[in-house]
């Protein structure tokens, strides 16, 4: 009787050890899914020598000169990839990179599409028609970067928009 219960009980543990093996090597056969995969690029980074995700959007004009604007998320190549936002408006020459701006879910949504865990937003000026990139900025190490601090920004939510030609960061809570 106690065999029986001993071959039962390793009957039921090797059942269960294939079982995981098994679930295993199918599920890690399965292709990864990108959110937002229409707007994902892969770029090669000569400096790290691989290919870093990014997001390339061209769907709205924040300089208000009716041409549509490039908003790129780049990504930092890590286990955990932190992506900045970096702006590249029709009337400036060069592209404007916020590299202390990280951020993990880099998926644009309406201003009332926005849910607590949106990190990014596009927000429409109700009489101008004036877009702004609202970001909520993920931060890892608790307080407000000093980098961060010394541009003016002290809340983790900021409001990135165009007046009179020039890009202008603000302390944002929506």
């Amino acid at each position: 009787m106690y065999m029986s219960g001993k071959l039962g009980f390793l009957a039921m543990v090797s059942f269960f050890l294939v079982n995981s093996v098994w679930a295993q090597a199918t599920s890690s056969m399965d292709e990864p899914t990108i959110p937002n995969a229409a707007y994902a690029v892969m770029k090669y980074d000569s400096i790290l020598q691989t290919e870093l995700l990014t997001y390339q959007y061209k769907e709205w004009d924040f300089d208000g000169d009716y041409i549509n604007d490039e908003l790129i998320f780049i990504g930092n190549g890590g286990a955990h990839t932190y992506f900045y936002p970096m702006l590249r408006l029709s009337t400036q020459k060069d592209s404007i990179a916020f590299t202390s701006f990280l951020l993990d879910m880099p998926y644009p949504v309406t201003a009332e599409e926005r849910v607590p865990s949106s990190q990014v937003a596009i927000i429409t000026h109700p009489t101008t028609n004036q877009k702004s990139l609202y970001l909520h900025i993920d931060s890892q190490w608790g307080s407000i970067p000093k980098i961060l601090k010394a541009q003016g920004v002290a809340i983790y939510q900021s409001l990135i928009s165009c007046e009179k030609g020039a890009v202008v960061v603000k302390d944002a809570e929506l």
